[in-house]
């Protein structure tokens, strides 16, 4: 059996349900979206022909310690700890279902031992925007800098919020952190570790 880890916010992308469900009409609007959607896709051949189990997980924007800079939240920190203004692409209205790392992990451990042939959802399943998530960490750093809005090159994803009803139905399973409570763990190791 494989736990397939896919993109719930890149497959969502062009989706008018919010949040969007498993059973929604998926349309991805870049290739990063449409080749997780392929590699769903291969799983479930795989499934059919040669009887080998799954469980595709979607994700939504999973943040924590140890994550890549290149993620929202570990750019922003890491300007922020360094006294500079950090980039916001856009106009910062943009929304992201963020979970943290911990509740993904236990919910793929779950997936991996109960999960059978399936799509699920693994988010908070609760929306905040850019703008809201810098103020937060803003206030929880104690910072004063302020962020440097520019234009997107690439329009992105505006809303991205995940419908997790039928993994907290089928398996029990609910992320645990909320967003202040991951926030502050994260900067804790950021403060240690950059």
């Amino acid at each position: 059996k494989i736990v397939l880890v896919s993109s719930g916010g890149a497959i969502y992308e062009n989706t008018t349900a919010l949040p969007a469900g498993e059973t929604d009409a998926v349309s991805p609007g870049s290739l990063y979206g449409l080749a997780n959607l392929l590699t769903e896709k291969y799983a479930a051949q795989y499934y059919q022909q040669y009887d080998m189990r799954f469980t595709i997980a979607r994700l939504s924007n999973v943040y924590g310690p140890r994550q890549w800079r290149s993620g929202f939240i570990p750019a922003v920190l890491t300007n922020m700890l360094k006294g500079e203004g950090p980039i916001i692409y856009g106009t910062g209205r943009q929304v992201r279902d963020f979970i943290y790392v911990d509740d993904l992990v236990e919910a793929l451990i779950l997936l991996s031992e109960r999960g059978r042939n399936d799509v699920y959802n693994v988010a908070s399943g609760q929306g905040v925007s850019l703008k809201k998530t810098f103020d937060l960490m803003q206030k929880l750093l104690g910072s004063k800098v302020r962020p440097v809005y520019q234009s997107a090159t690439l329009s992105g994803i505006k809303k991205s919020v995940l419908d997790i009803k039928k993994i907290k139905k089928e398996l029990g399973w609910s992320p645990k952190t909320d967003i202040t409570t991951g926030l502050l763990k994260t900067i804790e190791w950021y403060r240690a570790n950059v």
